[in-house]
């Protein structure tokens, strides 16, 4: 919760209407955990009612595949349908992105050094953390955690290497970054889920270095007025 009040906060007074559909479709992901697929496809519509950039939440559902073999039979049905629309989707989508292509008309390449930073570290802490410790052993009670708790923290990882992704958009073509943020939502629950290691001494380091990470920005933001308020 810190680090979402240090990294997001300030931001949602700059884009207020956007921010409330990227908290429903943030909270909507729940009920993919719960393979609950219709609600979650109702949340991302009453997003969408604030927001057109809130259908990109539909890539949720392309996650929720992840787990195929648990999925009920209806909603298997349900995604071989949502395929074969996509014929029918796709003159929807380009008229849809041309209402945004002023937006890619003049790219610069500026990519700051604290998103490098964060790719950098995510791929480390993915290695050290799931890579070199099988079946989530780095976690603590990791032997304990069922099927679901899996999925969350694969679809917490990969949701922040998309935002992190996203974000080069940001500094490429101006507010592409905007995008992002319905997956940037889940930096703060990597983050948590790194100080959930066994050993002290993993949660130490992980802590100083995303205290400096967080920190930073926000008092680069504080002390450079960077949100205009």
């Amino acid at each position: 919760v810190l680090c979402y009040y240090m990294a997001f906060y300030f931001m949602t007074f700059n884009a207020m209407r956007q921010f409330c559909a990227v908290g429903i479709v943030f909270y909507c992901t729940r009920f993919l955990d719960r393979k609950k697929v219709l609600y979650f496809v109702l949340g991302v519509l009453a997003a969408w009612l604030f927001h057109r950039t809130a259908l990109i939440g539909f890539i949720y559902l392309a996650l929720n595949c992840l787990r195929w073999k648990e999925l009920p039979t209806r909603q298997r049905l349900l995604y071989i349908f949502a395929v074969l629309c996509i014929p029918v989707l796709i003159p929807v989508a380009l008229k849809m992105f041309a209402s945004y292509a002023r937006y890619f008309k003049e790219p610069t390449l500026d990519i700051g050094m604290m998103l490098l930073l964060k790719f950098a570290f995510l791929v480390a802490s993915m290695i050290f953390a799931f890579g070199l410790h099988r079946r989530y052993s780095y976690l603590r009670n990791g032997d304990l955690l069922t099927e679901e708790d899996h999925y969350r923290i694969r679809v917490t990882g990969i949701a922040y290497t998309g935002a992190l992704g996203l974000a080069i958009l940001g500094y490429i073509f101006p507010h592409a970054e905007r995008i992002g943020l319905y997956f940037y939502m889940f930096e703060p629950v990597y983050f948590g889920i790194l100080l959930k290691g066994k050993k002290p001494l993993n949660r130490v380091l992980f802590f100083y270095f995303i205290a400096f990470v967080i920190g930073y920005s926000f008092v680069y933001s504080m002390t450079n007025n960077s949100q205009g308020n």
